[in-house]
């Protein structure tokens, strides 16, 4: 339950427009804005920020909230029950929230402003040099700020009021009276609805607010980069690919678009990933004629190399090259000449050195591009009657790829979408079949499934991964029914030493038990809390009491005690029994031993309904995952959310019963029926 409130009545204050201060909301601890008070920025406050700020928890009864910002307070650490206040509120138990705030996050109200006039503030402080939509000389990448998420209007704003536009930060600031109303806000709310405007439009629900582009994980820029390059992996360019820094996931996948930010780490990080890419492209070559050789040239060195350059910059955006492109590269080289000619470097427009320094910075124009670095879906001239948009061929053919190889189209891919026949349900079929059964393919199913089920090479010893990951490449290359990644036969190690094959599928790898044991004491709560959300897909509850959570001190028997009673019970009723069955392996090897028990001489401690009758261990937990058709629906979802890069919501329900039931259909019920089968819908063609 969300309260919320009724807007103000009062007027619009429309006050001189000063730059922003620190301070924008105030709180009291008592009703009519009495007693000890506070002001809040901008942005997060824990239950240890507001307690530094002379509240402690549940302690806040009024607030004020000026116009254009809005304030969301939670009754838990940012989850929780909470409410969204946009206006002044003398007492909080108004809304049902007196004395219920354990943290609150400040933010500016977009929806406040017009996108129409959003536009035009981008238009006159951003678009001289970034460009109508962002790809102008200096690109806008999404999040490209420094430690600053830029898909966030707030963060946006603040970053484009102190930093933005460069030589004049003081022409585009936030305004404290009207921030909605400001420069850097609308300039920031244009840039986040990825450069589409409109006058006021209906803000959607979170759940279900799509980004419009994506930006490629760290692995797929690596992986296309290579491509494009055909180039090998070798230490200089896997160290240049660790310092693009880590990503988060949603679900155990990279690619969800919301995770997707940028930060200048990662910026640097693909600076530097392109210098050596074309550091290991041209090692050795230090003559035109070896340079020539490498560009397979049949004309000059120098229209060679521009010929070779807008090759790779057509497959690297993967589609036709547009007049716009053309122009931009031909101006990069006329900068590039004057370079080269004020540095004095190569006697000539022939030279090797000329040549190079043109290819290196064409490069860095093409890997950094958002054409690139993005997957931007702007949709071909049809709807459906849902009004979804349909993806151009060349988008689809883009979707494809990164979903089933997580790199580039290979030639088929792309003639199809030249020839438009990739629009075609059965044609999309046919090429999903072709690259299923390809290495690509095939490595593509297996890394997403080790991430799905949060193996940890860091913890696991060689020997176990090489049996998990061979164990995985066997169900996938032979197409084997989906029961089988749990119940199959599998080699488990012993306690004692020896080895014994056991029907416990995935569940009983060594490789799979030693990534989910690095857990707080008692850890079954931890792997039961995992099984119940990735395998099963379920959602716990967001309402967990602030005491439930603090075990601190606690022995695992009075843990047990005080999780044993409500409210506590009514979610490890959920999980506690799927967790408990690892119990059966031992907490620091993760070795087997048929013989312990579950919870010990504890197990009375606790109510956990009639599921643990039924699964009392990793077989018999691994026989109900392989009838239950819980299991298959979310690993179905988990293919969709992989296939489209965002979360699932309540208006996929349709597509994704439909695609269960088409897996369901078709006998084996292998993973490559699946992804098939999401191939050819029409949600995986349409946004």
């Amino acid at each position: 339950m969300t309260p919320t409130p009724e807007p103000s009545a009062s007027p619009t204050p429309e006050p001189p427009q000063t730059p922003v201060d620190e301070d924008v909301v105030s709180i009291y601890a008592d009703c009519e804005f009495a007693g000890t008070a506070s002001n809040l920025s901008l942005g997060e406050f824990s239950a240890g920020g507001l307690s530094l700020l002379g509240f402690d928890n549940n302690t806040i009864s009024s607030i004020k909230v000026p116009y254009g910002y809005k304030v969301q307070l939670y009754n838990n650490q940012f989850r929780g029950t909470s409410v969204t206040l946009e206006s002044d509120v003398p007492c909080l138990a108004e809304v049902d929230f007196d004395n219920m705030t354990s943290s609150a996050v400040v933010e500016i109200d977009e929806g406040l402003i017009d996108l129409a006039e959003a536009k035009s503030a981008y238009d006159a402080q951003c678009s001289g040099c970034h460009g109508s939509t962002g790809n102008g000389l200096i690109p806008i990448i999404p999040s490209a700020c420094t430690d600053t998420d830029c898909s966030d209007v707030t963060e946006l704003a603040q970053y484009i009021s102190d930093f933005m536009p460069k030589g004049d930060v003081a022409a585009c600031v936030l305004t404290e009276a009207s921030p909605t109303q400001s420069c850097a806000a609308q300039t920031a709310a244009y840039i986040a609805a990825g450069f589409v405007s409109g006058v006021n439009p209906e803000p959607m629900p979170p759940v279900v607010t799509a980004k419009p582009f994506a930006r490629l994980t760290n692995e797929e820029f690596v992986a296309s980069a290579l491509a494009l390059l055909s180039l090998e992996m070798d230490a200089d360019i896997e160290e240049a690919r660790e310092a693009l820094g880590a990503e988060s996931n949603i679900h155990g996948l990279l690619s969800d678009a919301s995770t997707q930010l940028l930060t200048q780490v990662g910026v640097s990080g693909y600076v530097g990933m392109v210098d050596t890419l074309v550091d290991s492209y041209f090692a050795g070559i230090d003559s035109a004629e070896a340079m020539a050789d490498k560009l397979e040239c049949t004309v000059a060195l120098q229209p060679c190399t521009e010929q070779r350059i807008a090759s790779l910059a057509e497959r690297a955006f993967r589609r036709t090259l547009e007049d716009t492109d053309i122009a931009a590269i031909e101006a990069l080289y006329t900068s590039v000449d004057a370079y080269a000619e004020e540095a004095s470097i190569g006697a000539d427009a022939a030279s090797v050195e000329r040549n190079q320094i043109r290819f290196r910075a064409a490069m860095h124009y093409i890997l950094l591009s958002p054409d690139f670095l993005l997957m931007i879906e702007e949709g071909g001239e049809t709807s459906d009657t849902a009004g979804n948009t349909y993806l151009s061929a060349h988008e689809v053919a883009t979707r494809m790829a990164y979903f089933l190889t997580g790199t580039l189209p290979d030639e088929a891919l792309l003639a199809a979408a030249e020839d438009g026949t990739l629009l075609d349900a059965a044609v999309r079929a046919q090429h999903a079949e072709r690259i299923l059964s390809s290495d690509a393919g095939e490595g593509q199913i297996v890394d997403i499934l080790a991430s799905w089920f949060g193996i940890n090479p860091a913890v696991v010893d060689a020997e176990s991964l090489s049996l998990l990951i061979t164990f995985l490449e066997d169900w996938v290359a032979n197409n084997k029914a989906f029961s089988e990644l749990y119940q199959a036969n599998v080699e488990v190690l012993h306690q004692s030493g020896s080895r014994s094959m056991e029907p416990f599928g995935i569940l009983g790898l060594n490789a799979f038990v030693a990534s989910h044991t690095e857990f707080p004491t008692p850890s079954f709560i931890t792997r039961g809390v995992f099984f119940v959300e990735r395998l099963l897909c379920e959602k716990l509850p967001d309402d967990i009491p602030a005491d439930a959570l603090d075990s601190v001190g606690l022995t695992p028997v009075e843990v047990f005690e005080v999780h044993a009673q409500d409210p506590c019970a009514s979610c490890h009723r959920v999980f506690d029994n799927y967790g408990a069955v690892f119990q059966q392996f031992d907490p620091e090897l993760s070795l087997f031993n048929p013989e312990s028990k579950v919870f010990g001489d504890h197990f009375d401690l606790f109510d956990i309904g009639d599921v643990s009758a039924e699964v009392s261990d990793v077989a018999d937990l691994g026989m109900e995952m392989g009838l239950s058709t819980e299991a298959p629906a979310c690993m179905t979802t988990l293919w969709y959310r992989h296939a489209l890069r965002r979360n699932t919501h309540e208006g996929d329900s349709a597509v994704l019963e439909q695609l269960l039931s088409e897996w369901q259909a078709s006998g084996d019920m292998g993973i490559k029926s699946l992804l098939q089968s999401i191939v050819a819908s029409d949600a995986f063609v349409t946004f």
